[in-house]
């Protein structure tokens, strides 16, 4: 576990009453420019966004908080796996957490709809209108 995952676990314990309300944004994503804009995005919302880029540290995290993420953000191809694994992860053992697809894959992204049937997929790029409503945002605003 990294030490980023550690010390994220040990602040979200103390805050956790504080979370429930508004929730956690998770973004599984190796690319730091997109996680970047991803977390302004669900900060101008009124959310506070964690960012991961392995699976690994995706996983850790919603195996702690389940509770209070709200959503996470998956690209399909992270830094020591496939985000699949993740999707799968929250579907066989945290079927509550909603989880959107964000990739530039078209390819894999057909394929995890076909697997996964409750995914949500955005392609990157898309307006940030789209993102925004599929993730619910204005609900916490």
């Amino acid at each position: 576990m990294t030490e980023a995952v550690t010390k994220f676990l040990e602040t979200s314990r103390r805050f956790r009453q504080m979370t429930r309300a508004f929730g956690i944004i998770l973004i599984a994503e190796d690319d730091f420019c997109i996680s970047m804009f991803l977390k302004k995005v669900a900060e101008a919302h009124g959310l506070r966004a964690e960012i991961v880029s392995t699976s690994e540290d995706a996983m850790t995290l919603i195996q702690e908080n389940s509770e209070e993420i709200r959503c996470v953000i998956i690209d399909l191809h992270l830094r020591d796996s496939e985000g699949a694994e993740v999707i799968h992860f929250i579907e066989t053992r945290h079927t509550r957490v909603p989880y959107l697809v964000y990739t530039g894959d078209l390819i894999a992204a057909r394929e995890v709809t076909e697997r996964f049937p409750r995914a949500t997929v955005l392609r990157k790029g898309e307006s940030i209108e789209r993102m925004i409503d599929a993730l619910g945002f204005s609900e916490a605003s």
